[in-house]
C-alpha cells in the first residue's frame, strides 16, 4: 500500500485500487490493461510506493509468462493526476522497463520488487535467476536464484513525465537482500540471511558508486517443518514454506539509526532438532560500530506463541522513529490466516516487545490450498506522520459460499496520535501468549 494521505493506492497479486478519499472507498485499476501487454503480460508481482518529494506514486508491475519474457516496468504519475483522473491518469503515466538481460546478461529473470527511499534515490530490490533453454533458444528450466539485484534511480526523475530514467544497478552475492525502509540519512541498506547461521548487511551511500557488505553472525535459525494447519485443514505456511521460506521478509532503520530485519522461521532448526512449538517471526537489531563501518549483532529474538503460527512479517518506521510491523498469524487447528499489526519499541528488550494486534480476521481458507495470503504485505508510514497503513488479506465466505480473499486496509498508531480519515474503529483484540527467545 502507497498512502498520501486523502489518495491511496493498494495493489496484491492480480489487481490494483486507488481510492481519493483516504481509503474509505476503491475504484479498480486493472494492471492487465492500463499498460501495453507486451513482454508477455502482466505477470503479478507488483508493488507501489508513494514519494513525498517528488508527490508521485511509483509503481512496480512485473511482466513475465512462465519460463520467458520477464521485465520490472517501473511507472510513476502524481498524486495529483491521480485523483483528478483515476485510471485513467495511468493509462498517459511514462514508464520504463528494466531489462533482466540488461542487468544479468542472457536467460536471467528477475523477481520480487521492493522499494525504498534515500533522499536522493529510489532504490529497489529484487532477486535475479537463470533459465535453461534449448537450441532455438527457448526457456526450458528454471535454475532457482543466483543474485540479489540493487537498482537505483535519481528521485529527481520522476518529477518528469518523459519515458526514460537513469539508473544504475549492482549484482549481490546473496539472495533475498531486502531494502531498508525509512532510513534517516544518506545511506541505503539492505539485509538477507547468510546461511542458517548468519546475517549479511550491505549498504551504498548516494554519494557512492561502491556497495560495501559485511557478514554478522548469528543464531542459528529454523528452516524446517512448516506445518500449520486451519480448521478447514489446510496448511497455511504450505507456499511460504517453499517461496519465502525464512528470507527476510522487512527492513527498515529505527529512530536510534540501528537497522531491523524481519523473517519467518519453522519450528525445526536445519538439522532436524526441534526447538519451537510453532512456526514463528524473528527480529533482528543490526548497530553500527561508532566511527566504523562495521556492524555488530544487538538483538535476534524469534516470537513464538504455543497456539498458532505467525508468519511474512513486514517493517516500516514512523516519524518518532519508532519500528512498525504487520504480521500473519493462523493455524493450531483453531485459526484461519489473520492480519495483526503493532510496534517493536527500539533497544527494548522485554520478551514483550512484540505485541501484535489483531485488526481483520480470517473466517474461511483460502480457495488457493496452502496460500492464502501469498508473497506480499506491506506497512507503510504516512507522510511525515506517527500514523502507518497496512495491507494484507483475510480469506471469507462469500454469499455463494465461495472462498473469497478480502484485501485488507488498516490505518494504525500508537494511542493518542490522530490518523486520518475517520474510519469506523474496528474490534481490537491483542494476541497473549507470546514468548521471546
Amino acid at each position: 500500500v502507497a498512502d498520501a494521505g486523502r489518495v491511496v493506492m493498494y495493489t496484491f497479486n492480480w489487481d490494483a485500487v486507488y481510492s481519493t478519499d483516504g481509503g474509505q472507498t476503491w475504484t479498480e485499476v486493472d494492471p492487465h490493461k492500463i499498460f501495453p501487454a507486451d513482454h508477455g503480460g502482466f505477470g503479478c508481482d507488483q508493488v507501489v510506493q508513494y514519494d513525498p518529494k517528488t508527490k508521485v506514486f511509483i509503481w512496480v508491475l512485473q511482466y513475465h509468462c512462465f519460463l520467458g519474457a520477464d521485465v520490472e516496468r517501473v511507472a510513476w504519475t502524481s498524486a495529483s493526476n491521480l485523483a483528478a483522473h483515476g485510471a485513467d491518469a495511468w493509462k498517459t503515466a511514462p514508464h520504463v522497463d528494466l531489462d533482466p538481460q540488461a542487468i544479468a546478461g542472457n536467460n536471467t529473470y528477475l523477481d520480487q520488487p521492493r522499494l525504498g527511499f534515500t533522499p536522493t534515490f529510489l532504490y529497489i530490490s529484487l532477486n535475479q535467476g537463470t533459465m535453461s533453454v534449448d537450441s532455438s533458444g527457448n526457456p526450458t528450466k528454471d535454475n532457482g536464484l543466483k543474485h540479489g539485484v540493487v537498482v537505483r534511480i535519481p528521485r529527481s526523475a520522476f518529477a518528469s513525465t518523459s519515458s526514460s530514467l537513469p539508473y544504475g544497478y549492482a549484482l549481490l552475492d546473496t539472495t533475498s537482500m531486502r531494502v531498508a525502509q525509512n532510513v534517516r540519512g544518506s545511506t541505503e541498506y539492505f539485509v538477507g540471511h547468510n546461511g542458517d547461521g548468519q546475517l549479511r548487511i550491505a549498504w551504498i551511500d548516494d554519494s557512492s558508486n561502491f556497495i560495501d557488505d559485511q557478514v554478522v553472525n548469528s543464531p542459528t535459525i529454523a528452516t524446517k517443518d512448516w506445518s500449520a494447519t486451519t480448521p478447514g485443514g489446510d496448511n497455511l505456511l504450505d507456499r511460504q514454506s517453499s517461496s519465502q521460506g525464512s528470507a527476510v521478509t522487512g527492513v527498515t532503520q529505527g529512530g536510534d539509526g540501528t537497522v531491523w530485519a524481519a523473517w519467518s522461521e519453522g519450528r525445526q532448526l536445519a538439522n532436524g532438532t526441534h526447538q519451537y512449538a510453532q512456526p514463528h517471526v524473528a527480529f533482528a537489531e543490526l548497530q553500527q560500530f561508532a566511527g566504523h563501518s562495521g556492524f555488530a549483532l544487538v538483538q535476534q529474538r524469534e516470537y513464538v506463541n504455543p497456539s498458532f503460527a505467525y508468519a511474512l512479517p513486514d517493517l516500516a518506521t514512523d516519524a518518532s522513529g519508532e519500528v512498525a510491523f504487520d504480521v500473519y498469524w493462523g493455524g493450531g487447528g483453531r485459526y484461519y490466516a489473520n492480519h495483526a499489526i503493532g510496534f517493536i519499541v527500539p533497544r527494548d528488550h522485554r520478551t514483550n516487545a512484540f505485541e501484535p494486534v489483531a485488526d481483520q480476521l480470517s473466517s474461511s481458507d483460502s480457495r488457493d490450498a496452502g496460500a492464502p495470503f501469498f508473497d506480499y504485505e506491506t506497512v507503510r508510514p504516512l507522510p511525515n506522520s506517527d500514523c502507518l497503513a497496512a495491507a494484507g488479506i483475510v480469506n471469507r465466505k462469500d454469499n455463494t459460499n465461495g472462498e473469497v480473499g478480502y484485501p485488507v486496509f488498516t490505518v494504525f498508531s500508537r494511542p493518542g496520535v490522530k490518523c486520518l480519515p475517520r474510519f469506523v474503529n474496528v474490534p481490537i483484540v491483542g494476541l497473549s501468549g507470546v514468548s521471546a527467545r
